[in-house]
């Protein structure tokens, strides 16, 4: 049995998988082959493989291996580990926390982020602006904090997964920028799950860490 399966998706073909030499278990849901090191778990694509992959990258206690590993440490595709996958949960969810992310480098603002992803044709503007809009009417402040989420590290328990289904919920019914809707879903629950956004350094604002490799999307994501 694993105790941290590391996983990904990689869906028509948008980014190339690295190979990994690094010792584990690493799941990635394709449509397409997986490279040396990764388990293969094919998927057909529907009709917005997007919001399909954010579908595996949000609800983990849902996929096939849930009960097989304490933590699990989700990747976007474009996005390598260095470095066992213990190493990280040890360093980043030992201190109790449930959840462990980046911390945005150049934003703490779901609402900057917002309006970011429309200036840069992330979304459709018109959902982006009513998601942002339904959350001040529930008066989710500015400048609660930003996680940035190529890099999820969970703990495989009932409140996570309790979170983690509102995350969807928000995900699947507005903005496919699940960056958008992480925090207000943090904000909602009160605590109730504990959230480390962990400062990656100026590094990090560079896409440079000692732990983590990043290649460029082979397609570019629009909007």
């Amino acid at each position: 049995m694993a105790r941290v399966v590391v996983y990904s998706a990689n869906l028509g073909g948008y980014d190339t998988v690295q190979p990994t030499t690094v010792p584990g278990r690493f799941v990635l849901f394709t449509d397409g082959d997986a490279p040396p090191g990764w388990e293969r778990f094919p998927v057909k694509p529907e009709d917005d493989p997007r919001r399909q992959a954010r579908y595996y990258k949000l609800l983990p206690h849902l996929c096939y291996f849930a009960q097989e590993a304490q933590f699990s440490i989700w990747l976007d595709a474009s996005t390598a580990l260095k470095v066992p996958p213990e190493m990280v949960v040890r360093e980043w969810l030992g201190d109790g926390f449930d959840i462990a992310l980046f911390r945005h480098p150049a934003r703490d603002c779901a609402y900057a982020e917002g309006r970011v992803c429309i200036h840069k044709g992330k979304d459709r503007p018109e959902v982006i602006q009513a998601q942002l809009d339904r959350y001040a009417a529930s008066r989710f402040p500015e400048h609660f904090g930003l996680g940035e989420t190529p890099i999820l590290v969970r703990r495989n328990t009932q409140r996570v997964a309790q979170f983690c289904a509102a995350w969807w919920q928000e995900v699947k019914n507005g903005s496919l920028r699940d960056q958008l809707s992480f925090d207000f879903v943090r904000w909602q629950q009160g605590g109730r799950v504990g959230v480390n956004l962990v400062d990656g350094g100026e590094g990090w604002r560079k896409r440079k860490h000692p732990w983590f490799e990043f290649t460029p999307h082979v397609r570019r994501e629009a909007g």
